[in-house]
C-alpha cells in the first residue's frame, strides 16, 4: 500500500501541545516565527472511535479551529498488542498512534481504510526516541513554521463517567474543558512552567520529505540561524547552526569549540552557561536524554 511519504507544502493545521512534554524535556519552549521538527501523535476520543469505511479519497477536514479533524485514511501500519508497535494512519500526512481499538475493542488490521475524527499532537516523544528506530518503520518527522501559540484558558466543568466527554478511568467524576465556553489567550511564545495546561500550535507545513531523525534534518529553509566563525579560524563560510541539531550535546559542543563559539546549553531543569570566550554564542536546547533539539545564535 503506497502512503504519504513526501509533505505537502503550504498545509496549515492545528496541533495539539502538552504543557507536560515541554516539562519532560523533550522539547525547548516554542516561539512565533520559528522552524520546528516533530512528528504527528493522533488521538481520539472513546465515544467516537475510528469506524471502516469505503471512502474513495484520502481527505483531511478541520472540524474547528483546535486540532480536531474528520478523516479517511489508511492504516499503513499496526500493531497486535498494546505497546507492541504502533498504528500509523495516512490521511495524506502520516500519524502514529501506540494503541487504539474500533468499537468491537479489537485493533484494526493494516491495509483497512478508516474514517472519524482525530486529534493531531505534538508527538510527545514515543515516536523520535524509540518507534523511529524499529524495522520498517516510516518517517513521520516533518518540518513546521509556527505561526500562532494559543493556550487555552476555557473553564472547567466536572462529568461522570457515562459522559461522552468522559476520557478518564471507569470510576469517579472528572474535570473536563467546557465546550461550550472555548477561550483561548495568544502568546508569542510558550512557558512550559509558567503556563499551565494546553497549548494549540497553529503551524503551516514546509515543503520538505518527512525524516527519521531530527539529525537528518538539515534543511535550507533553516538558514536563518547562520552563525560565522570567530576571526583566525580558517572557515570560510557560515555554519547552520541546524546542523547541530541531533548530535549529543558533547558532539555539539565540540563542533562548536572547533570554531572558537561559546556554548549556552539550556537543559530541561537546569541551565548551564559555559565560560563566554567569543562574541559570538550558540544556545543548545537538550533534552533529558543529551540529545540537541534546537540551536540557535544568541
Amino acid at each position: 500500500m503506497a502512503h504519504a511519504t513526501r509533505s505537502v507544502g503550504g498545509a496549515r493545521l492545528g496541533i495539539r501541545l502538552d504543557g507536560w512534554v515541554l516539562q519532560d524535556g523533550n522539547y525547548t519552549d516554542f516561539a512565533v516565527g520559528e522552524t520546528r521538527q516533530f512528528a504527528l501523535e493522533f488521538g481520539y476520543v472513546r465515544h467516537e472511535r475510528l469506524q471502516p469505511t469505503t471512502g474513495p479519497e484520502l481527505s483531511c477536514e478541520a472540524v474547528n479551529d483546535d486540532a480536531l479533524y474528520r478523516v479517511r485514511a489508511d492504516l499503513v501500519r499496526a500493531a497486535k498488542e498494546p505497546m507492541e508497535d504502533c498504528f500509523i494512519l495516512d490521511f495524506g500526512l502520516l500519524a502514529y498512534k501506540e494503541w487504539m481499538v474500533l468499537d468491537d475493542l479489537e485493533p484494526p488490521k493494516a491495509g483497512s481504510r478508516l474514517g472519524g475524527q482525530i486529534y493531531l499532537n505534538v508527538d510527545y516523544f514515543a515516536y523520535m526516541d524509540e518507534l523511529s528506530k524499529r524495522h520498517g518503520m516510516p518517517a513521520l518527522i516533518y518540518t513546521w513554521r509556527i505561526d500562532e501559540i494559543r493556550l487555552e484558558t476555557s473553564p472547567t466543568i466536572k462529568v461522570e463517567h457515562g459522559h461522552p466527554l468522559y476520557v478518564g478511568p471507569d470510576e469517579g467524576p472528572i474535570k473536563v474543558r467546557d465546550p461550550d465556553r472555548r477561550r483561548w489567550r495568544n502568546l508569542d511564545a510558550t512557558d512550559a512552567w509558567a503556563d499551565e495546561d494546553s497549548y494549540t500550535l497553529r503551524c503551516t507545513l514546509l515543503e520538505a520529505d518527512a525524516v527519521q531523525s531530527t539529525a537528518r534534518a538539515i534543511l535550507p529553509s533553516m538558514v536563518g540561524n547562520r552563525w560565522t566563525p570567530a576571526p583566525g579560524t580558517g572557515a570560510e563560510n557560515p555554519v547552520d547552526a541546524q546542523e547541530l541539531v541531533g548530535l549529543t550535546v558533547d558532539e555539539a559542543k565540540n563542533r562548536a569549540d572547533e570554531l572558537s563559539y561559546s556554548v549556552r546549553v539550556i537543559w530541561p531543569h537546569t541551565r548551564a552557561v559555559t565560560a563566554d570566550y567569543s562574541s559570538k554564542r550558540v544556545n543548545l536546547g537538550v533534552n533529558s536524554h543529551g540529545v540537541v533539539v534546537s540551536a540557535d545564535v544568541g
